[in-house]
């Protein structure tokens, strides 16, 4: 017994070329790999959110060491600061972007899980 859901998408795609299954069963696999495109690239964008919020917490640690060493009215303290405030800013929009990539990612995983489950 094979779970259509967890078959690699070359495989769902390959059956949906395959010229010896009859054109609905073509057709139901091609929607499928449809399917699973978008769940795979609201995956790779909620990757690449939690990447870029991961590089932005290692950075400002990084900068919280430095501007304990630098002099508070420097002009590189300065600049370290306002670094940190631009980071923050984007930290609050990731974390906004980020509720919307999981929740995109979430419908799209529901809508292949049901799609297959009305199959």
């Amino acid at each position: 017994q094979v779970r259509i859901g967890t078959l690699p998408i070359d495989r769902i795609e390959a059956f949906a070329r395959d010229g010896r299954l009859d054109e609905g069963l073509r057709k139901t696999f091609a929607r499928i790999a449809v399917l699973q495109r978008a769940v795979a690239a609201a995956t790779r964008q909620v990757g690449r959110l939690e990447r870029e919020r991961g590089e932005i917490v290692s950075d400002q640690d990084r900068l919280r060491k430095n501007l304990a060493r630098v002099p508070a009215k420097s002009d590189l303290h300065g600049r370290y600061l306002g670094r940190m405030t631009q980071q923050e800013d984007r930290l609050d929009a990731l974390g906004n972007e980020l509720a919307k990539a999981r929740k995109s990612e979430e419908t799209a995983r529901a809508a292949l899980a049901d799609y297959i489950a009305r199959l």
